[in-house]
């Protein structure tokens, strides 16, 4: 349960700030800079990165997952002004997975 909670609190922790500093930049039509590339490569690949090591291998939603951070990230690359619904899929993609890790280690506990 311990680990659930940290992996959660983590992405939470990393997701929220970085996804809304990120959205709230496409939405008042700010550049984008490589750096924001970079940092909408950062949770998925986390979260890509504990649950394939919990899991021994990649499951369809990470691929899935990765797939949105890759097209995200390219968006970003390609255009100074990416789509607010690349970023807002990839950051409710990226929450799905440790909440849904937390409602199993709860449902154990019980």
């Amino acid at each position: 349960m311990k680990k659930h909670l940290l992996f959660t609190i983590g992405s939470l922790v990393l997701a929220l700030p970085i996804y809304s500093w990120l959205l709230y930049k496409a939405m008042q039509g700010l550049e984008f800079t490589q750096s924001d590339m970079w940092t909408s490569l950062i949770v998925p690949l986390y979260v890509i990165g504990w649950t394939s090591s919990k899991e021994q291998g990649f499951s369809a939603y990470d691929l899935f997952l990765l797939a949105a951070a890759i097209c995200t990230a390219l968006d970003i690359f390609l255009n100074a002004h990416p789509s607010t619904f690349l970023l807002a899929t990839t950051l409710i993609g990226t929450l799905i997975l440790p909440t849904e890790y937390l409602v199993q280690a709860a449902k154990k506990q019980e």
